[in-house]
């Protein structure tokens, strides 16, 4: 992938957080066609599964959730809980 730097870009939204919420709101966007900057004054995409180590996020519905966790869950192997290290692993390459 070529970089290009956020400044020689334009975008529709641009949203500051990218925790779940803000995540979902980014995914959300982009389903719709928008162009999305997502950003984050720690640069932690997902942190409350990484940083925070909250293992379990909630059951949500709806389906790019349950895409996302399954995602996660084929990457990590793990049953239950979200695995902290490949829920950012897949937040950040999706």
């Amino acid at each position: 992938m070529l970089y290009r730097s956020v400044f020689e870009q334009c975008y529709d939204v641009a949203i500051y957080a990218a925790g779940y919420a803000g995540l979902a709101a980014a995914w959300t966007l982009g389903q719709q066609g928008k162009r999305v900057l997502l950003l984050d004054r720690s640069m932690d995409i997902a942190w409350e599964s990484g940083r925070a180590f909250a293992r379990d996020a909630g059951a949500l519905r709806d389906p790019l959730w349950q895409k996302f966790c399954q995602q996660v869950h084929n990457h990590s192997g793990a049953s239950n809980n979200l695995d902290p290290c490949s829920a950012e692993i897949i937040a950040a390459t999706q």
